[in-house]
C-alpha cells in the first residue's frame, strides 16, 4: 500500500479532488478521492449521510457552491492507483488579486466596527484578513500537512482539493455539529489567550463567549425536540493558543433533515460572524476587503453510517500555484481594543507562518 504522502502528491498532480485529515484528538489519518468527478447535485447532510467522503461548506455558498468528495479510492485500492497514475498532469488554480490588510488599514476597520457595536447597532462581529506569503507550494502540500499535524495535536487537521477551484489546508478546534446516533453536538468556541498567558479571562472574553453558546443553544431549541444539555465552560487550546469553550448537545430521534435546517440556522453562528446575524454579515460584507471564501464555513467527514464530524474551518490557508494565503480574524465587541484585535490576529496566524517557513520558504533555499 503506498503512503497517504504519495497519495496527496499524486492526486494534485493528476487534477483529482480529494480530502486528507486527521480525526480531533489525534486520531487516524484518512484519505478518499473522487477519480469519477462527477457532482452531486444534492449535497444537504440528508443526503450525504449515508455517503463516505467530505463535505465543504464555504463562508458564503452564493459565491462558491458547497460541495462533496466521494471516497471513491482509498490508499488500499490498487485499481484507484492505476486509473490514478495514468491520467495526465495538471496545475493548481492560479491565484486570484489580493487587496493588502496593513496594520494601519485593519485598525480603522476594527475602529469603524467598534464604534458600531458601543452605539448598539451590533452585539458581536468578526473581522478577517488575509496574509499572502509568495511562494511555490505544490511540491510540498504533503509536508504542509504533515507540519500542521505535529503543529495542532489536538486539532481536526484537513486538506482537500477541487481542481480547478480550491486547494485548502487547516486545523480547526471548533467542532460545528456532531452526529453520534440519536445525539447531536456543537461547541461553543471564543475569545482567545496566548498559552502560557497566566492572567483570567477578562469580563469581554467571558461576554463574547456567551453570546455564541446563547445562540447556539437557542437554534437547538427551535429547531431539534430535545432537552438541550449545556456542558461548563472550559479551555481549549489550539495551537499556541487557548479559548473558551463549551459543549453541547442535544438527544433526539428527529429525522436526517431536521439536521438540514439545524445547519442552515447555525452557519454562521457568531464565533464567524457576530450577532445579530443579518446585521453583522452586512457589516462585514461592506468592509472587509478579501473574499473568505471557505474560511469560516464548515467541512467534515461522513464515513456513511448517518455520523459525521463538521468543524469550522480556522486556523487555515489556501494554496495556490505560487502563494499561499493565510486567513485570521477575532471576535469584537463594544470593549474591543482595535490594536490587540490586530495583535490576536497576528497570534492566530503565527503557527501557520511557522509551518509554512519550515517547509516551504526553507526548502526553496
Amino acid at each position: 500500500m503506498k503512503s497517504l504522502q504519495d497519495a496527496i502528491r499524486l492526486c494534485l498532480d493528476k487534477g483529482v479532488s480529494f480530502y486528507a485529515c486527521r480525526r480531533q484528538g489525534g486520531g487516524q489519518l484518512e484519505f478518499g478521492a473522487q477519480l469519477s468527478g462527477v457532482k452531486l447535485a444534492d449535497v444537504s447532510l440528508s443526503a450525504l449521510s449515508r455517503r463516505r467522503g467530505f463535505f465543504v461548506h464555504p463562508f458564503d455558498d452564493t459565491e462558491l457552491p458547497a460541495c462533496f468528495i466521494a471516497a471513491e479510492m482509498t490508499l488500499d485500492d490498487a485499481c484507484g492507483w492505476d486509473a490514478l497514475s495514468a491520467r495526465p498532469s495538471a496545475a493548481l488554480p492560479s491565484a486570484p488579486a489580493l487587496s493588502a490588510v496593513s496594520q494601519t488599514v485593519y485598525e480603522r476597520q476594527a475602529g469603524r466596527l467598534i464604534a458600531s457595536l458601543r452605539r448598539g447597532d451590533l452585539q458581536k462581529v468578526v473581522l478577517s484578513r488575509v496574509i499572502s506569503v509568495p511562494c511555490a507550494p505544490q511540491q510540498r502540500v504533503a509536508a504542509l500537512f504533515d507540519a500542521m499535524c505535529e503543529a495542532f495535536p489536538d486539532a481536526f487537521v484537513f486538506l482537500f482539493y477541487l481542481p480547478g477551484t480550491t486547494l485548502w489546508l487547516g486545523a480547526s478546534p471548533e467542532l460545528f455539529l456532531q452526529r453520534r446516533g440519536n445525539t447531536l453536538s456543537a461547541c461553543s468556541v471564543a475569545a482567545t489567550k496566548r498559552c502560557g498567558d497566566p492572567s483570567a479571562w477578562g469580563e469581554k472574553e467571558r461576554e463574547e463567549q456567551q453570546l455564541v453558546t446563547d445562540y447556539i443553544r437557542e437554534v437547538f431549541r427551535q429547531t431539534v425536540a430535545g432537552d438541550v444539555r449545556v456542558g461548563d465552560v472550559e479551555d481549549c487550546v489550539a495551537g499556541n493558543v487557548r479559548h473558551l469553550s463549551t459543549r453541547l448537545s442535544v438527544s433526539t430521534s428527529c429525522p436526517d433533515e431536521a439536521a438540514d435546517a439545524l445547519v442552515r440556522r447555525l452557519h454562521p453562528t457568531p464565533a464567524v460572524g457576530g450577532c445579530p446575524r443579518e446585521a453583522a454579515l452586512r457589516a462585514i460584507a461592506g468592509i472587509e476587503k478579501n473574499s473568505r471564501r471557505c474560511y469560516a464555513g464548515y467541512l467534515g467527514v461522513f464515513d456513511g453510517t448517518g455520523e459525521y464530524d463538521l468543524f469550522v474551518n480556522l486556523r487555515s490557508m489556501e494554496i495556490y500555484a505560487d502563494r499561499i494565503d493565510i486567513h485570521t480574524g477575532g471576535g469584537l465587541t463594544a470593549r474591543s481594543d482595535a490594536r490587540s484585535e490586530w495583535d490576536e490576529t497576528s497570534l492566530k496566524a503565527e503557527p501557520l507562518l511557522r509551518v509554512v517557513k519550515q517547509c516551504v520558504h526553507d526548502d526553496e533555499r
